[in-house]
Formats: structure tokens, sequence, C-alpha cells
């Protein structure tokens, strides 16, 4: 792809205006730990909440919604949708909650909670296994998509791809601080949106996009939408809701992340009850309103406003880059698994080979016709078989030609392995992805779905491509620099200056937070050189925070919840992640058994995975839980008179103060537990509804579009007419 001299001005402009922002506030983040990591705690809602927009408008983000769309349609969204859920509980639960800690990072939290040497060791080990293990692994993933971006925009190679992101990134983040951070953030935002709507717009306008009907010729978004109407094996890709007539993916992209993965799973920006970079940018707030107010914004724009111009440029990828045809797919499914044998005979014997593809290709003819005549789910016609067997007998039939052409062993081998590659991409339907790029920039094992965003940016005209790109680098670095930041606060706050040096002065602190930004880039750097798709990292993040997030969301009303009650959670969700994984897949007797439970239970493999993690890992941790003793009264009370935490769950330790003679005396009014569901789920169904009517309005479906604006109209109206109640008597201690 070629850069004019335009498209790097703007992006060499950018990086200016950023390195500036960064000099100008070096000096008053490097005064303190709490101006470097928190800003002073002086920060306003509308900043917060675009820098909370911005840190999770990374350049994963719609590589992964991409990859979403194309295999699963836009009902594929719902696995992070339903993160909304915890979202919003944390706007109008636990927002203010955090605020009032007064902590510096969230994992402080835990020896204000909880008592002894488990409490500490709990802060450090949650400071290193958040701040380095988990942090870098979500870094890896944003990098990942820097490396695809990279190789397909600019002909960079993965290495030089992460040396020039990091450089730039770490030298930003380690001069301004968390106010470096915030201020680019808006600057950020606003540019990605920008980007994120050009791309949409240009992709709309490719030839390929447009349809002859009637004799008319249609462009943009009719002509979309008129091809996937028209096609039948596209049209279900258009459904907000997935198919109820597929069970198994209906319940494991809709049902379980909406029963079950919103609360059971810690995931980055949507942790149960809170935590990360929002709980840092909350903590930073003015005061709890702000706090407040910033997520609320956040939770909106993230959910409602952002995803439909990524899902635009899905849609129109699978036009331009189309998958192959049912059949040929179906075709390479089993060639895949017999390439070896197949190519193997060819070398030793010549006169066999044909025998053994007649014999393999009888046996695939008759597992098909089996299907079909069973009535199997994604069983072909038989009109769909007769091609399918003339498509897997050509595959076999082009091993051995490969192989007669080889001159050496050697030679031989290469051609097999290469027909295997391109027999799994044919089986994936990543032919025309694969064909789009050559393989220096963007190697083999890089191609995925994903890679669909990327590809569609090839077509920007001088100008838009550079304002789009550099809105892509503004996207990583401001995920990186906020991840790079908050990691950070953890090595200094909860490790150096907890367990290290104590009476550390502030300039030193400073520098080993810049410091430990630059190890945490390194780390990331070389894990994601060997990461392959942002699908493949959503996953590894999502099993690693399963089965923690109750507990989350129940320590601040149950008092019982102690710091075994923490570790256990973690360390049974972490094992029982690691055996579902990685040992279970090389268990073929175990795994078939599971893999026929699931199925017997509408689940793909992955979501009972994910479910047994969440039982597991519960139930050992509440067991723990009242096996072990209480977090001491002392703490309990200190905590309670900081908080003031509602519910039922304090009732023992309030009247046990009291019998004390040290009764209570918060600076704070008790929550309204049943105010702030209400709201969460008024709010829930403000954001669907916008999400849907945006939708609806796309699709020209203008009856559901109405219906779904004046859903969020009355759910917008309810929220104003109630936030009076949900921000009267935050009082600040």
């Amino acid at each position: 792809m070629n850069m004019s001299g335009l498209d790097w001005g703007i992006m060499f402009g950018f990086f200016a205006v950023a390195m500036a922002i960064g000099i100008a506030v070096s000096k008053s983040a490097g005064k303190s730990e709490t101006d470097f990591f928190l800003g002073g705690r002086s920060m306003p809602w509308w900043l917060l909440g675009f820098s909370m927009v911005a840190t999770t408008f990374s350049t994963d983000t719609p590589n992964l919604v991409t990859g979403l769309v194309r295999q699963h349609g836009v009902a594929g969204n719902w696995c992070w949708w339903a993160f909304l859920l915890t979202g919003m509980l944390t706007v109008f639960v636990y927002a203010r909650l955090w605020r009032r800690s007064g902590v510096l990072t969230d994992v402080e939290f835990y020896e204000i909670r909880y008592s002894g040497k488990s409490a500490a060791f709990l802060r450090g080990f949650r400071a290193i296994y958040l701040g380095l293990l988990f942090n870098v692994v979500v870094m890896a993933g944003v990098s990942l998509a820097a490396i695809k971006i990279g190789g397909v925009m600019l002909g960079l190679e993965p290495i030089h791809c992460i040396l020039w992101a990091s450089i730039v990134t770490v030298i930003f983040s380690s001069l301004g601080g968390f106010k470096g951070v915030l201020l680019t953030d808006f600057l950020l935002f606003v540019m990605a949106m920008v980007g994120a709507f050009a791309a949409a717009y240009f992709a709309l306008g490719h030839e390929s996009v447009q349809v002859v009907k009637d004799g008319e010729t249609l462009t943009g978004l009719q002509a979309m939408i008129t091809h996937f109407q028209d096609n039948p094996d596209l049209a279900s890709k258009l459904d907000l809701l997935p198919a109820l007539s597929n069970k198994t993916l209906f319940v494991s992209l809709f049902i379980i992340p909406l029963a079950v993965q919103w609360w059971a799973a810690y995931y980055p920006g949507a942790e149960p009850g809170g935590g990360g970079y929002l709980v840092q940018r909350m903590l930073a707030a003015k005061d709890e309103k702000h706090a407040l107010g910033a997520t609320l914004f956040f939770n909106i724009a993230h959910y409602a406003l952002r995803p439909w111009p990524w899902i635009i440029v899905a849609l129109c990828s699978m036009v331009v880059y189309p998958f192959d045809s049912k059949t040929d797919r179906a075709a390479a499914r089993d060639t895949v698994a017999i390439v070896e044998e197949i190519g193997a005979k060819a070398q030793s014997d010549q006169a066999g080979v044909a025998a053994l593809i007649t014999a393999k290709t009888a046996a695939f003819e008759a597992s098909l016709n089996k299907a079909a005549a069973e009535q199997d789910k994604g069983a072909l016609t038989a009109e769909e078989i007769s091609v399918t067997v003339a498509a897997f007998k050509a595959d076999l039939e082009l091993i051995v030609t490969k192989v007669g052409e080889a001159e050496t062993p050697a030679a031989a081998a290469v051609a097999i392995t290469e027909i295997k590659q391109a027999m799994k991409f044919k089986r994936d339907g990543l032919t025309a992805l694969r064909a789009g790029f050559d393989k220096e920039s963007v190697p083999d094992d890089k191609v995925d779905h994903d890679i669909g965003y990327s590809a569609m940016l090839a077509f920007l005209p001088a100008g838009w491509l550079g304002l789009l790109l550099t809105s892509l680098v503004a996207a990583y670095m401001s995920t990186i620099s906020t991840h790079l930041n908050w990691g950070s606060s953890y090595i200094v706050n909860d490790v150096y200056l907890r367990f290290v040096k104590p009476d550390a002065k502030q300039s030193e602190l400073v520098w080993v937070g810049r410091i430990s930004t630059v190890v945490l880039m390194v780390f990331t750097g070389i894990l994601a050189l060997n990461l392959t798709s942002a699908g493949q990292l959503f996953s590894i993040v999502l099993a690693m925070g399963a089965g923690t997030g109750l507990l989350f969301v129940l320590r601040w009303f149950w008092w019982r919840i102690n710091a075994a009650s923490e570790i256990s959670a973690m360390l049974s969700s972490f094992a029982l992640s690691l055996f579902f994984n990685m040992a279970l897949p090389k268990m073929e007797g175990l795994s078939a058994t599971v893999a026929s439970i699931a199925e017997s239970m509408s689940l793909d493999t992955g979501s009972f995975n994910f479910i047994a993690i969440v039982f597991g890992s519960t139930l050992c941790w509440v067991a723990v839980t009242f096996m072990t003793k209480p977090t001491d009264d002392e703490t309990l009370f200190s905590f309670c008179n900081l908080i003031n935490p509602a519910g039922p769950g304090w009732k023992n330790v309030f009247a046990k103060a009291k019998a004390n003679g040290t009764p209570i005396e918060a600076n704070h009014s008790k929550e309204n537990i049943g105010l702030g569901v209400a709201c969460m789920l008024i709010g829930s169904l403000l954001v669907y509804a916008t999400l849907f009517a945006t939708g609806y309005w796309l699709y020209g479906q203008t009856q559901n579009a109405i219906i779904a604006t004046v859903i969020a109209l009355l759910c917008a109206g309810g929220l104003v007419a109630t936030w009076g109640k949900v921000t009267a008597d935050r009082t600040e201690g």
C-alpha cells in the first residue's frame, strides 16, 4: 500500500502533538506518585469518560468485531455486548463506592477490606498477576492488531512494527503519566471515531459492494444490505440476535453471555464490581458524582455509539473478500486430515495412490450421504454433495500433481505443507483474504477473519488513508499507554512501595514507574509476536478470569468473604482454565465425552468449558470462605466507617460494632441497592435499544427502528427522572 506525502504528514503531525502534550505535562506528572498515576484526583467526568472510551477503542477491537461478524454474523457480538450489564452495575452501584475508598489502585483495596498476612499477600500477588501477567496478555493482543495493520497497510514485518510502536508509546507514556494519557485520549477518541466512520463510508463505496437489481445499479448501504438479503448463505449474518433454529449458536452466543458471562468473568474494561483502569479513572475523579458520570458516559459510548462503523466494514469485507464456497469448505475439512497420507503415498507408490484416492473419495461421499439421510445439522443437499465430492477428489489429485512435480523429497515435503495450509484457508473460508497480501508482510499464521478490517483499509484514498491509519495508531497509543500506566501503578504502589521500599521518596517512585513501563512493553512485544488472532486472545483472557466475577460483586456486600476467598477463586479459576484449555484437548477419550455432553446441552465446547470453570471455581471459593477465619473486627469496622456498605450482608458487623460501644459513624449515606439495580436495568435497556435502533435504521426496517427508538427515549427519560436520587447525599469523606 502506497502512502502519499499527505498521509505521512498527517501521521507525523499527530505524533508531534501527542509528544508535545506529554512533554508539557511531564513536570506536573513527576511531582508525586498520585500525580503520575491519578492526575492529582482532580479530573472532571467528561475527560475521564472520553478517556475510558478511548482506552477501550484499541486497534484490536475493530479486528475482534470483524472476526466475530465474518464468522458468526452481527449477533456474534453478544459475547461482548453482554458485558454492558456489569458496566451499568458498576455505574449505579460501585463507582461511588470505589471513589469513597480513596485508594491509589484497586488492589490496594485488599488491605482496607481484609486483614492479616493473607491480605498483604493478596495485594502483592494480585498486583503482579494483573499488573504484569494479565496486563501483558491484554497488551499483546492489542499489539497483535498493530502487527497486522502495519503489515497490511505499511508492509512492515512484525518485528519492525512492534519495535516502532513500542518506542513511540513508551516514550509518550513515561513522560506524561496519567494526566498526559487523559489529555491525549480526548484527541485520540475524536480521531478514532472520524477514522471509523470514514472507513465505513469508503467500504460502502467499494465497487464490489455495488449490486444491479431490476436493471438498477444500487450503491452504498442499500447495495450492501441487498447483497446480503439476496444471498441465502449470508442473509443470517445481518441478524441482531442469533437464530433460534441453531440452538448451539443461540445458547453459546446469546444465552450464556447474558445469563452467566457478564457477572462471572473478569475482563478488562468490564470487570464485575469495577476494576483495573476503569477504577483508576474513578479514583482520579473530583468526587463521586464525577466518577458516576464518567462511567455512565463510557458505557453509553462504548456499546451504543462505536460498534456500527466497525460492523459495516466487517460486512463489506465479506463482499470484497468472500468466503470459499460452501462445497469447497466442506471438501477441505476432510482433505486437511489426509494431506500427509496422500502425499506420502504419492511419493512411495505412484500406482497405488489412484486407488487410495478412489477409496477416500468413496468414504467421503458415503459420510455426506449419511449426514443427509439422518438430516444432521449443516447436512448438504444432493446437488451440493455431488459438487463437494468432485472438489474433494480434485484436491487430492492436486496433492499428487504437486508431489510429482517436486524434484527432491525435501521439495515434496514443502509442497505438502503448502497444500495443507491452503486447504486450511479454504476450510475456514480465508482463501480470498490470504490472496490479498504477500506472505512477507502478512505471514500465514497472522491470517484470520479478523484481518478483514485491515484489508478494507487498503481502498482508502490519499489523505483519508493517512487519517485512518493515524486514528488506528492513536487508538493503539491510547490503549497501550493506559495499560502501561495502570500496570506500572501496581508495580510501584502495591509491590515496590508496599514490600520493597516503604520509605521511598516520591521522585524515586516516579522513576520506578517509568522503568517498569519499559519492562512491561518489552514483555508485551515478545508475546505479541507469538499470537495469531484477536479471537484467540479474547478466549484466553476470558478463561483466565472465569469464575471470579461473582466474588468481586459480593465482596462489597457480604462481610464473610475474606482474603482466602479471593486467593482460592484466582487459583482455582486459573487451574481449571489450564485444564480445560490445555490439558483436556490432549485427552482424546475425556475430550470426546465432554464434547458429547456439551452437544446434548446445545452448547459449543468453549461455552461448556466456561460454565464448568465458573461452577468449579465458585464452589471452591465459597467452601474456602466458610472453612477459614473471617476478617478481623477492627478491619471490618474501619471498612464500614469508610464505605458505609448497604445490604443484609453487613448487619452482623454493624450490630457487633454497636454492642462493642463503637457504632459505625460513616461519612456517607447507605447505598439504595434497589434503586441502583433498577437504574442498571433501565440504563442497559437504553443502550441495547439504541444499539438495535441504529441497526434497524441502517437496515431500512422502519417499524422496528421506531419501536426501538421510542424504548430508548423512554429509558433515557427514566434515568433523567431518577438522576437526582441517584446522586443525592454524596458527601466526600
